[in-house]
């Protein structure tokens, strides 16, 4: 007599997984997994060569905070270089222009910041890649201690 196998759940899950791919090779309009990790890892990118520049044109307006913000700038570096290492082309994500020297830097940085934290946040619950997801939260606890610090700032 012969026993009939039972598929596995593992099975089932395996064979299910591959129906979305079915579907997105008749339809051009589908996102790949590669390019909402991609477009997340791009956007923060930008945010974070934005901030570089931000601080830098912090650094030109106040120099006598260069003890301060120098080491967070080279955080915000640290942290553009290693979004870029998961992007085929990092070049893509170039940051928008720097804000004005007219306002009070330290306000304008602590408000970057804040800005930066939420939007890590935010892209962190959107990340599908656990890695990038990793790396998102880690660059927003990152840049909730760059708050704490400028709070203390004159």
């Amino acid at each position: 007599m012969r026993t009939i196998r039972r598929p596995t759940r593992r099975a089932v899950l395996l064979a299910s997984a591959g129906v979305p791919l079915l579907a997105a090779c008749s339809s051009p309009a589908v996102r790949t997994q590669a390019d909402v990790v991609d477009s997340v890892r791009r956007e923060n990118l930008g945010n974070e060569l934005q901030l570089v520049a931000t601080y830098r044109t912090a650094l030109a307006a106040r120099p006598d905070l260069a003890a301060v913000l120098e080491p967070i700038r080279a955080a915000h570096q640290e942290h553009a270089d290693a979004l870029a290492a998961g992007l085929p082309d990092p070049s893509s994500a170039m940051p928008s222009p720097s804000p004005s020297k007219g306002t009070d830097v330290v306000v304008m940085l602590r408000e970057a910041e804040r800005m930066a934290v939420a939007m890590r946040t935010s892209s962190a619950t959107r990340a599908i890649d656990s890695d990038l997801a990793a790396l998102l939260s880690w660059i927003s606890a990152s840049e909730a201690q760059h708050v704490a610090m400028l709070v203390v700032v004159p």
